[in-house]
């Protein structure tokens, strides 16, 4: 085959190559389209691909939609580009959300303001020293909403 001095070189050899910022960027978005189409096809917008059906899970779909409502409350670092994506993506989620579980997300839950860490209660039964101990130590408090 002959080169043809007319014939344009491909797009991907015309210009500079990508910068890091732009592969981020774009990984970025990708990840966000990502999370966007499973949760659709959670909510029975699409066929699964193992299957070839539609399939609904609204609690899975909706722990993806948490997950995108956490990028959108904290932009820092993100462009406008990014950030957009972000909100139209939740808008179609939400939209579905509604038609596929009847009712209207519920907002992720306010961290709670109690400290994760809690003193043990005194007993007053115990040497002096035992109570020293149980001063230093601070016991593990997991709550469950």
């Amino acid at each position: 085959m002959q080169d043809d001095p007319g014939m344009m070189p491909p797009p991907e050899e015309t210009g500079p190559p990508p910068t890091a910022e732009e592969i981020a960027t774009a990984l970025f978005a990708e990840s966000v389209l990502t999370q966007v189409r499973t949760a659709m096809m959670l909510l029975g917008r699409a066929a699964h691909p193992a299957i070839g059906e539609p399939v609904t899970d609204v609690a899975r779909a909706r722990k993806l939609i948490d997950q995108l409502e956490l990028l959108e409350a904290k932009p820092e670092g993100l462009g406008a580009e990014e950030t957009r994506l972000i909100r139209e993506g939740l808008h179609e989620l939400r939209l579905a959300y509604v038609e596929a579980a009847g009712e209207q997300p519920k907002p992720p839950a306010a961290p709670a303001e109690e400290p994760l860490i809690a003193e043990a209660p005194k007993d007053d039964a115990g040497s002096d020293e035992e109570d020293d101990e149980d001063e230093d130590r601070k016991r593990f408090v997991k709550k469950y909403d």
